[in-house]
């Protein structure tokens, strides 16, 4: 099959990896169609075969000894191994995909008397922060705080500047960009699927003291004062959120999440 006419095919053919479920999403590299990620992390080796016969086929013939063969094949077999030893991680399970929690902590703290309007508004950004942070690093932080901690100051603006987003879109519309810095940002589909994991971080006041309290112990573990000094008035201001109040967060990121992924989709389409 041609270049073209891989980049032409349909993107709701069955997935070419499983050849079980209709495929959602291409590869950006060869243009495979697939259904989900794990169906991409197998196919990857694909990709490196392909980059294998391209390395082979562009060495002049002067120079396609024997020898260099091997060398270029030594190589191609270490990727290989690289990226086979990456697949081989468990995938993690978000513990947010619970729907309930039956413990949960609770801050220490009374709430604050006073509070902007929008702080909820600012809360949803923070949580976006730190699902993407997880996500990240495959649900293991402990190894390295201070990188964590990075990663979640450099994608909300909240927790280090005076940034003051008036609406829910606004302040994830702030962490979308923020997380396309190049050592940090995976792929356009990351970013929305992480708006639909601060939407389920939305799910009951469990869920928000939970992420909450992890991220404040981030920030405790990297030393970062500020950030931590912030994180700490959200998780006392939260225990005064009643159902209404969070139903209507949780449908504010829901609707952005819709948009973010037909935006998406059209693109793919065009």
């Amino acid at each position: 099959m041609s270049e073209e006419e891989i980049w032409q095919k349909s993107i709701n053919s069955i997935c070419e990896v499983c050849k079980k479920h209709n495929a959602r999403y291409r590869c950006p590299k060869c243009g495979i169609v697939y259904c989900e990620k794990e169906c991409y992390q197998r196919h990857s080796r694909l990709c490196v075969n392909s980059f294998a016969k391209e390395m082979l086929e562009s060495v002049p013939n002067q120079y396609s000894t024997a020898e260099s063969n091997i060398q270029m094949q030594k190589i191609i077999l270490d990727q290989e191994k690289a990226r086979t030893a990456m697949q081989e991680v468990e995938p993690w399970t978000a513990w947010w995909e619970k729907k309930f929690l039956t413990e949960y902590p609770i801050s220490e703290f009374p709430p604050p008397p006073k509070v902007a309007p929008n702080i909820g508004v600012h809360m949803c950004g923070i949580l976006y922060a730190y699902c993407y942070t997880l996500r990240l690093y495959n649900g293991d932080i402990s190894f390295d705080f201070e990188g964590a901690s990075d990663v979640m100051i450099s994608i909300t603006s909240i927790l280090d500047t005076t940034f003051n987003p008036i609406t829910v879109k606004e302040s994830l519309c702030d962490c979308v960009v923020n997380s396309r810095r190049p050592d940090i940002f995976t792929e356009f589909l990351w970013q929305i699927e992480v708006i639909r994991d601060t939407e389920m971080c939305l799910q009951s006041l469990g869920h928000i003291c939970r992420a909450l309290s992890e991220s404040l112990a981030i920030m405790r573990e990297a030393k970062e004062d500020r950030a931590r000094k912030k994180l700490m008035f959200f998780f006392a201001w939260a225990s005064t959120l009643d159902h209404k109040s969070i139903d209507a967060l949780q449908s504010q990121v829901h609707e952005y999440y819709t948009s973010m992924r037909s935006y998406y989709i059209s693109l793919n389409i065009e």
